[in-house]
Parts: structure tokens; C-alpha cells; sequence
């Protein structure tokens, strides 16, 4: 009873129902053959273009989390050199500053001494100047007294008061 309905339908249509259900079965055969053969293929191609994709998007994704972190880790290192650096440096100041105090040291104990050595050495030479100017002054007082006085002193007697006079100039 449907049928001759839809096709009383069809006919006021102008549609041949023979022919409009043959081209409906042909429909459903190359709808059939594309769905098998081209429309799952293609859709499985299409998932794993979109796996690749996605793939690609999170290695991009951790690729810039690894690029990051190691920016991080870079910048921690340059800066662990820039303080280490400095550190060494800060030593090398301290280090200098220290040999420089003790060079300073060492040169003020040198000069010190060398001046403990000349003082020394000048009152050394200045009693040994004295007494050879003792001697000499004993012996010019002597000479003159003996111009002087050539006839009253004998050698002894010269030589005590060459002694005499030694002892009193000292």
C-alpha cells in the first residue's frame, strides 16, 4: 500500500519510481564502496596526520620547556661563575692586600736594623775617631811642650804625661 502511494507520489512528481529506486541502490552501493574504500581510509590518514601533529606540537611544547629550563640553568651557572669570580677575585684583593702589609712589614724590620746597624757603626767610628783625637791632641800637647820645654822632660817622663792627659781628655 505504500508502495503505490509513493509511487502515485513520485509519478505526480515526475519522478519514475523504477528508475528513482535503482539510482537510490547505486547510491547506497557507491555510498558503500567510498565509505570503505575512501571515507576510513582517508579518516585514518587524516587521525594520523593529526596524531603527527599533535606529536609535533608537544615535542614543540617540550622542546621550549627543555629550552627554557635550560636557559634557566645557564643563567644560574653564569651567575655562579660571575660570583665565583668574584669570590676569587675578592680573594686575590685580600690576598695582595695581606703580602703588600707584610712586604711593608719586612721592609720597616730591614730599615730598622740597617738603622740600628749604622747607629751602631757611627758610635763605633765616632769612639774610635775620639780616641785616635785623644791620641793626636796628647801628642801635639806633647811635642809642643817639648819645643817648649826641650831640656826638662825625658822619655818617661813624657809618656806620663802623655798617659795623664789620655786619661783627662777621656
Amino acid at each position: 500500500m505504500t508502495e503505490p502511494a509513493s509511487i502515485g507520489l513520485l509519478a505526480s512528481l515526475g519522478i519514475n519510481a523504477k528508475l528513482f529506486y535503482a539510482q537510490l541502490i547505486n547510491f547506497g552501493i557507491v555510498m558503500l564502496i567510498v565509505w570503505r574504500w575512501v571515507y576510513r581510509p582517508l579518516l585514518k590518514a587524516m587521525d594520523r596526520r593529526n596524531k603527527k601533529i599533535e606529536e609535533g606540537l608537544m615535542q614543540a611544547e617540550q622542546i621550549k620547556k627543555d629550552r627554557l629550563a635550560f636557559d634557566q640553568e645557564h643563567t644560574k651557572l653564569i651567575k655562579a661563575a660571575h660570583e665565583e669570580a668574584h669570590k676569587i677575585m675578592h680573594a686575590a684583593d685580600e690576598e695582595a692586600k695581606q703580602q703588600r702589609q707584610t712586604l711593608i712589614m719586612k721592609t720597616q724590620q730591614e730599615i730598622e736594623r740597617m738603622e740600628r746597624e749604622s747607629k751602631t757603626h757611627l758610635e763605633q767610628e765616632q769612639i774610635r775617631m775620639l780616641r785616635s783625637l785623644k791620641s793626636h791632641v796628647a801628642e801635639l800637647v806633647i811635642q809642643t811642650t817639648e819645643k817648649i820645654l826641650p831640656s826638662v822632660l825625658d822619655k818617661n817622663h813624657r809618656q806620663e804625661l802623655m798617659e795623664q792627659a789620655a786619661k783627662e781628655i777621656k
